[in-house]
């Protein structure tokens, strides 16, 4: 990312809440940001062209409510043209692929059971959705803005999705 880019971002961040501090924008996600609030670090997501990924992650988080399988949602702000920008939790993680694949595998069953039950299904099976934390030995979903919400679903759907998130499972990593 050039130098004007990330003092765009930086001024974006202070516009959104002029409390939290930018420490920087994750590799290739400008839009991603490490940012200091109340103390504690934090992930900044801003909807830079449209709201389509970030009204629909905001939307699960809603559903989801605080949960350990997800990064939380903190605060949800609007920009002063409408954009969505939502504060959550960040997790100190390495990528999933340099876990045990036995652990990942049963963590996220787990995390998908649950989602699945509520309603959230269709997940991204990009390794950088999933981040392994080795000291507690366990696995978080850090996007959501792709997922399906059962509610909004056509009849039969939903229960296809399950199934398709299951093979994946199985062959994921």
């Amino acid at each position: 990312m050039n130098l004007i880019k990330h003092l765009e971002i930086e001024d974006i961040v202070k516009s959104v809440d002029s409390s939290l501090t930018y420490l920087g924008s994750f590799n290739r996600y400008p839009d991603v940001c490490l940012v200091l609030h109340n103390g504690e670090k934090r992930v900044l997501k801003i909807g830079l062209d449209s709201n389509g990924h970030i009204k629909q992650e905001y939307d699960a988080l809603c559903k989801i409510g605080n949960f350990q399988g997800i990064t939380n949602l903190i605060q949800r702000y609007t920009m002063p043209n409408g954009n969505m920008v939502l504060l959550k939790e960040f997790m100190e993680g390495i990528p999933i692929w340099k876990s045990s694949p036995e652990i990942v595998r049963k963590n996220l069953s787990e995390v998908f059971d649950h989602l699945h039950k509520i309603g959230i299904a269709g997940f991204d099976f990009f390794g950088k959705n999933f981040l392994y934390h080795p000291k507690n030995l366990s696995v978080k979903i850090i996007d959501l803005g792709d997922v399906s919400i059962r509610e909004r679903c056509a009849s039969g759907t939903f229960s296809y999705m399950i199934e398709i998130d299951k093979e994946h499972l199985a062959k994921f990593y």
